[in-house]
This record gives C-alpha cells, sequence and structure tokens, in this order.
C-alpha cells in the first residue's frame, strides 16, 4: 500500500490546524489543552508518515511512541494544574483568572 504524500500533507494540515485553533480560539483552559492534544496528535502522524515515505517506517514509529509518552505526561501535568486552578479560583476561563499574573 502507497501513501500518497499531498494527501497525507493535507491532513496533517487539516489536524494541526483544529489544534491551533483550539487554542488560540478558547479561553477554556480544558479546552486549549485538548487542543495541544490534538495538535501533538498531528506531530505523531507526521513522524509516523515521514518514516513510511522515507522507507524507514521503525524510525518514524519510535519516534511516535517518544511523542505520545511526553505527550501523556504534559497532558497529566496539565489536567493537574487545571484541576488546582479551578480548586483555588473556581474557575478554569482564562478571563476569569486574573490572579495569576505576576
Amino acid at each position: 500500500m502507497t501513501i500518497n504524500w499531498v494527501w497525507a500533507t493535507i491532513a496533517i494540515t487539516a489536524i494541526a490546524g483544529i489544534g491551533i485553533y483550539c487554542i488560540v480560539s478558547r479561553r477554556n483552559m480544558f479546552r486549549m489543552l485538548m487542543g495541544f492534544t490534538i495538535l501533538t496528535k498531528a506531530v505523531t502522524l507526521a513522524f509516523v508518515i515521514g518514516g513510511r515515505l522515507w522507507g524507514n517506517p521503525g524510525l518514524g514509529q519510535s519516534l511516535a511512541i517518544i511523542v505520545i509518552v511526553i505527550e501523556a505526561a504534559v497532558t497529566a501535568v496539565g489536567m493537574s494544574m487545571i484541576v488546582n486552578i479551578y480548586r483555588h479560583y473556581g474557575a478554569v476561563d482564562t478571563s476569569q483568572v486574573r490572579r495569576l499574573r505576576g
């Protein structure tokens, strides 16, 4: 099975665009974190497809596993920070949490 690099690039760009849109347009911290997760899914897909297109799928898959592990750790830390902010301030909206400015 061959992968058309044009369609792969379009898919990666679309997924990354959705992730960036979620990060930029939302004020809810949870939705911003989900946008970051979607963005890292696009990076993971780029590694897998790039490895396949360059003839070394093992390298792309191993890099994708590393990205998935790092993404899980960052998401867990981000969720814990959001939960602590919600407990302390009672809101997860960035416009309502003004006391975080230093």
